[in-house]
């Protein structure tokens, strides 16, 4: 995103990797590959200050994103990480401005 201008983008939507439940391309720089829940949100915030940077005043970012469910076969115990809270608050701290949160309900 160094390419793109400060304050030169209307609207960001984005959806980024699932946490450590999809293999991804072999590849060591993909956020999917982190293991590290603290690690992931972290190389996140990275993408969302980009965002914040080329994002004009007033601009939307729209974040498509799930919470994490790890099931017992997989991790040894049912497990529900609330990801759209994490970077909801981690949005706000760092100047983001949050409107409604839209749920949607996947069945999966």
């Amino acid at each position: 995103m160094s390419l793109v201008q400060d304050q030169s983008v209307h609207l960001i939507v984005t959806s980024p990797p699932y946490f450590d439940l999809v293999e991804y391309v072999h590849r060591r720089d993909q956020l999917g590959h982190l293991h590290d829940y603290r690690a992931f949100l972290d190389e996140l915030d990275r993408v969302w200050r980009h965002c914040l940077r080329v994002l004009i005043p007033g601009g939307r970012l729209c974040i498509v994103v799930g919470d994490v469910c790890r099931a017992r076969r997989r991790f040894g115990k049912h497990e529900v990480i609330p990801l759209h809270a994490d970077i909801l608050v981690r949005g706000r701290q760092m100047g983001f401005e949050s409107l409604a949160t839209i749920f949607w309900h996947k069945i999966a």
